[in-house]
């Protein structure tokens, strides 16, 4: 290896942490997680039956014992057996502090045991951010997370009178789309995994 070599390695190396520092665009306050675009939905398909939140849990503790009505992780649907009260993904971290010592956080989205914030009062859990589910209760009646077999639960989709919609501004739509050069918001469209059309039994999709 010569030492031009070497030192091209060298630096494209000292470049790493530099370029691994770089920050993400700031969400603007309005379409941050916020306590208010919380849903819940039901995936049915396949063999499995199950409640789940769009704050990060799927699956719940029994709340009505009729297991006929409430299913959590159910597996097979139909048979009342309920595996679980609660998934939810842990995202831990070590940081910082203004007075230069280290600590750690998590943060997840289970349904209890969160601390609420001296600063802000508001619970330290992950929160749905607006723009990924139709927020009119008189369309989405259900109040439900978006889910690839209901439009009504598709931002900017349907109307009040369960035809579709048309004209909608691409801001009441899928907000990770308004700025697609094609089609701005994808009105009208499932925004799924494999894209506009739905390819599985049953997708839904949130985004804390």
């Amino acid at each position: 290896m010569t030492y031009r070599t070497v030192l091209v390695l060298l630096l494209l190396l000292a470049a790493l942490p530099a370029r691994a520092q770089e920050l993400e665009p700031v969400v603007p306050p309005p379409w941050r997680g916020q306590i208010d675009a919380e849903r819940s939905g039901l995936h049915d398909a396949n063999r499995i039956r199950t409640l789940f939140y769009n704050f990060g849990m799927v699956g719940d503790f029994e709340v009505n014992p009729d297991l006929s009505i409430f299913h959590s992780a159910e597996v097979p649907k139909g048979s009342g057996l309920n595996y679980s009260d609660g998934i939810t993904p842990f995202v831990l971290a070590r940081i910082t502090q203004e007075n230069g010592r280290q600590a750690e956080i998590m943060l997840t989205g289970f349904r209890e045991r969160q601390a609420r914030s001296p600063i802000t009062n508001r619970i330290m859990r992950f929160e749905p951010r607006p723009g990924y589910a139709e927020p009119n209760p008189n369309v989405n009646k259900g109040r439900s997370i978006a889910i690839s077999n209901d439009p009504r639960t598709w931002p900017g989709a349907m109307n009040e009178d369960g035809t579709p919609r048309r004209g909608a501004a691409p801001e009441e739509c899928w907000y990770d789309k308004i700025d697609d050069p094609d089609d701005p918001g994808w009105c009208g469209s499932w925004n799924g995994f494999f894209g506009k059309r739905p390819n599985a039994d049953q997708e839904s999709f949130y985004v804390m």
